[in-house]
């Protein structure tokens, strides 16, 4: 091992257990469960402030790559205006904007109201500021959602309040204000605004409901005349009818939790006329003596069910089928809702392995998002059975309510990075649905011949363009960052940077690797790397990018937004770097050894 490599391995291994949080008392920390899973996070670089904010924004808003999603979403420090972390999904029109607040002692009574009210500050600078007014630091998310919200790309904005208090009605009470207060300011009645507040006992509930099939489960009673008996092998169901009344009730109680086991959950109610919830309400309030003849009805997960004369008895619920159904008859007039019969079907099982197996099977016809088109694919597939024999969870439909191991690798989290590595720079920027719903763009993203390793190689590459994103971030920050540093840190703090950055090492793969590459899917990882622990590669990786990205960054000398959007950027800035990178090749040899020693062409 080189001198280099062993520095880059030292830095990439610093990705462990953060230990240098300062940890809750014990009782705490027995109290709210979260906070173990929270504190055994490789959080690396990332302050704790701000690994408190990513970790609450990946739980709610349901990213499973939480260094990935710090790389995109943190702002930069110093004179930030109150804005802790700025995240834009455009391909599901959500947009999230927080502020986090964590004290020495976790648990006390109530978080500062002050820092809720900042949260309007905040957004006030990020939309409403000419940009360049904006702080050099907060300019490139003010300038991204400024954008999606001109183009029309948001649908939902989400203003989170963090904290390692308990929820309070001080701080209720300032975010009804805030979220009113945004609605006026965005000056837009087709965006619906959502001001939150997750303290302990909130972001463990919410933590809760990934790791836990039934939420609700108090014993719940539905009058019903009749019902049909199946049972199989660690199950049983009683199949029914129940009234509309009831879920309106129940959704008005318990909201959410009612689909904590559910992959798809409420939908709420969108505005675009062919939504199927729209259809739904509309059949509800105008011809409510069909639905039942529409409807496919509902499935509700219970840990225990009995039959008394004409009453249901479960004991806790879940629908784990039919969440649309109820959440919309839960939104409906009550008066409309008590006219609607619903079939239902009531499943009893306590072997938590089947239960996965039923939600998966109660759900394979939901596709939440676009990756779940091709849940079983059989590439999708094969590349599952083939990670299997390298002990990593490859994630290529949705499981249930569970968290994923360490190490794991999902289709939704590495695709655009295949795509971008591969060429298709704008579909893993702009549309990356395509990539999962468009037939011949999944086979170029996916072709049959690729495996496993070729998947490993470029999660790895990703990985490691966080690492060194944040790595760079971290020494701006710090104020010791040299000049050039400060230049590449304002290339790589754009969210399409490292998309980008990943499609300029694509172009030049046959240089890195030393030899023709048949096809940039024939590079792979040798096989004695291909593990869950993926910090090996990635500090190989690190020295490459470290290596290549000074000479990126040099060529980029517009307006590094812009042109870390534009494929045509990518291919002048590749075809320049190549040019440097061949003038010096015997010089950046070493740079490239580590990964040409791991790293094999098939």
């Amino acid at each position: 091992m080189t001198k280099q490599r062993s520095k880059k391995a030292a830095r990439a291994g610093s990705r462990g257990p953060a230990a240098s949080f300062p940890a809750p008392e014990a009782d705490v920390l027995t109290r709210y469960a979260f906070l173990s899973d929270f504190m055994a996070y490789p959080w690396g670089e990332i302050p704790l402030r701000q690994a408190y904010g990513i970790y609450a924004l990946g739980l709610y808003a349901d990213y499973p790559d939480y260094a990935d999603l710090a790389a995109e979403a943190l702002t930069e420090g110093g004179d930030d205006k109150d804005v802790d972390f700025c995240q834009v999904d455009t391909e599901v029109g959500e947009a999230y904007v927080g502020q986090c607040y964590v004290s020495e002692a976790y648990g006390k009574d109530e978080a500062p109201s002050n820092k809720a009210d900042d949260l309007l500050t905040g957004l006030s600078w990020l939309l409403n500021r000419s940009l360049d007014d904006v702080p050099e630091t907060l300019r490139a998310k003010a300038r991204e959602l400024q954008d999606a919200f001109q183009n029309q790309q948001v649908e939902r904005l989400h203003l989170l309040y963090v904290h390692n208090a308990k929820e309070s009605d001080n701080v209720s009470n300032a975010l009804k204000t805030v979220a009113s207060s945004a609605q006026t300011l965005l000056q837009n009645d087709t965006v619906a605004v959502v001001a939150r507040e997750f303290g302990l006992p909130q972001l463990d509930h919410l933590y809760q409901s990934l790791t836990k099939q039934i939420v609700v489960e108090d014993a719940i009673s539905f009058p019903c005349s009749s019902t049909i008996e199946e049972k199989g092998t660690g199950w049983r169901a009683l199949a029914t009818t129940v009234s509309g009344e009831q879920l309106h009730e129940l959704w008005q109680k318990y909201g959410s939790d009612l689909f904590s086991a559910n992959i798809r959950g409420f939908l709420d109610m969108l505005k675009r006329k062919t939504s199927i919830n729209r259809g739904i309400l509309e059949t509800i309030q105008t011809d409510p003596s069909r639905f039942w003849a529409f409807n496919n009805g509902i499935t509700i997960l219970t840990k225990k069910i009995s039959k008394r004369k004409d009453t249901l008895r479960a004991q806790g619920v879940s629908v784990i089928n039919g969440a649309q159904t109820t959440g919309v008859i839960g939104n409906a007039p009550l008066e409309s809702a008590r006219k609607v019969r619903v079939p239902c079907r009531f499943i009893e099982c306590e072997n938590s392995e089947l239960i996965e197996q039923v939600i998966e099977c109660n759900n394979t016809q939901n596709a939440i998002k676009s990756f779940d088109f091709r849940s079983n694919d059989k590439t999708q597939r094969r590349l599952a059975v083939e990670f299997r024999k390298f002990n990593i969870v490859y994630k290529h439909r949705r499981e249930g309510a569970k968290k994923l191991q360490a190490g794991s690798i999902q289709a939704e989290v590495v695709a655009p990075y295949l795509a971008a590595f591969r060429g298709e720079f704008q579909v893993a920027i702009r549309q990356r649905r395509t990539i999962f719903e468009d037939r011949l763009m999944y086979g170029k993203v996916f072709p049959a011949e690729m495996v496993a390793q070729h998947v490993f190689l470029i999660q790895a590459l990703a990985d490691a363009l966080g690492v060194v994103k944040q790595h760079l971030k971290a020494k701006v920050d710090a104020g010791s960052a040299n000049a050039p540093e400060r230049i590449m840190h304002e290339v790589m703090k754009h969210s399409t940077s490292k998309f980008f950055v990943a499609g300029v090492i694509g172009e030049l793969a046959p240089m890195i690797m030393g030899r023709a590459i048949p096809s940039r899917t024939n590079w792979v990882a040798n096989d004695r790397v291909v593990q869950a622990d993926r910090t090996s590669l990635i500090a190989c990786w690190c020295v490459a990018v470290e290596s290549l990205l000074p000479l990126i960054a040099n060529e980029i000398r517009d307006d590094s937004y812009a042109v870390v959007r534009s494929e045509k950027k990518l291919k002048d800035v590749a075809e320049s770097v190549s040019f440097v990178v061949q003038s010096i090749i015997t010089q950046l040899s070493s740079s490239f050894a580590s990964i040409r020693e791991t790293t094999a062409t098939v």
